[in-house]
């Protein structure tokens, strides 16, 4: 005798937006699911089906792209591609209509159908139980329930890294090295600064990045982004990245575009402007080669960054402090501050790696307020 098990429904998500079935149809409406906390957009960079194609459970339908990592999304039903709503290029919000697929029976018993009330979720199980599953003594058996040992219990939150950065870090191949830096100058030009412009003078942050980029300009491989499919594209003109912590602990980056091509004034303008477009929740598509962290206003002297592509390198660039220095023979201590470069072996040896850090610092040591 056949064994018959009801098809088991595809459990919706707890939050963040439904795909649903178009009511009168076996068409499930697919949206932009949540892909992190705080992203609200993204750009379509891949339309993974046409129509008539045949979708299964996971597979990639399309991929989007915000300014940390590409997204899959990824059907959590079976049947077959019907439309897409959308087009390469666009930019699309979270819960937004994308696409149409004609589902399975048991992929559209399991959803609920666009605009139905709650009574409506006996006739989806009535359908599931329309359409069983039907296991034969010589098929493999249905599998089993997952089983944990224990309750959980606590609330359950979105991982600090989506999958898909995570899916792009294994294609790094990350090496770090670090280096003090005296802050003499810095400190002084930071104290001219605001002399002259008060409350809109230039913060240490900006001067660091400034010499950054002049450093960028002198080293070839640290204006070099690195592509999906591994290729080493070399820039001309290039953006300057730079992390941006957010409430709730989440963390996005403001970019500078051309930001080798800017004088200071500019410059200035334009990081603040990154920066404070970023906090309000705007989100765009980075290709900086290189991004600046630091958490120096939590008193943290170093750290070990990750490099997520398409960047080459990430710098952290700690507080300020104290230690002891041998300058020409006398040992004495004096302000300084640690850069921790961590870079892509693929892109630049340790040899490159360390000329630049030592550009770095002669730009850093040397700094004085253009203009």
């Amino acid at each position: 005798m056949p064994m018959t098990v009801p098809s088991a429904p595809v459990a919706a998500e707890a939050h963040g937006p439904q795909n649903t079935v178009l009511a009168g149809t076996s068409d499930i409406i697919v949206r932009v699911p949540i892909m992190g906390e705080g992203l609200r957009s993204a750009r379509v960079v891949a339309l993974n089906k046409q129509s008539g194609d045949t979708v299964r459970h996971d597979d990639v339908l399309c991929e989007v792209e915000t300014d940390k990592a590409v997204y899959p999304i990824e059907a959590s039903f079976a049947g077959r591609f019907k439309a897409w709503k959308i087009k390469l290029d666009d930019t699309v919000l979270i819960g937004q209509d994308i696409a149409l697929v004609t589902g399975d029976a048991a992929s559209v018993a399991a959803l609920p159908v666009e605009g139905a009330t709650p009574a409506a979720a006996p006739v989806a199980a009535k359908a599931a139980a329309a359409n069983p599953v039907v296991f034969r003594p010589d098929s493999p058996a249905p599998p089993a329930a997952p089983t944990h040992p224990g309750p959980m219990k606590g609330n359950v939150r979105p991982p600090a890294l989506h999958p898909a950065i995570t899916k792009r870090l294994d294609a790094v191949v990350p090496a770090t090295m670090l280096m003090d830096v005296r802050w003499d100058a810095l400190r002084l030009a930071r104290e001219e600064a605001k002399k002259k412009h008060g409350q809109g003078a230039a913060s240490p942050s900006t001067m660091m990045a400034w010499c950054l980029v002049r450093a960028q300009e002198k080293h070839a491989a640290f204006r070099c982004i690195v592509g999906k499919d591994g290729t080493i594209l070399e820039q001309a003109d290039f953006e300057c990245g730079v992390a941006v912590a957010l409430e709730g602990d989440r963390l996005a980056t403001a970019a500078i575009p051309a930001a080798n091509k800017l004088g200071w004034v500019e410059f200035v303008t334009a990081y603040n402007r990154a920066l404070g477009e970023t906090r309000a929740g705007k989100l765009v598509d980075v290709q900086a080669p290189m991004n600046i962290t630091s958490l120096g206003a939590f008193g943290v002297e170093s750290a070990t960054p990750i490099v997520v592509p398409p960047a080459m390198a990430t710098i952290f660039i700690g507080s300020a402090h104290e230690r002891l220095i041998n300058d020409g023979g006398v040992i004495h201590p004096a302000e300084v501050i640690t850069l921790s470069l961590t870079f892509d072996h693929k892109v630049v040896n340790g040899a490159g790696a360390a000329s630049f850090m030592q550009e770095l610092r002669t730009q850093m040591e040397g700094f004085k307020l253009p203009g």
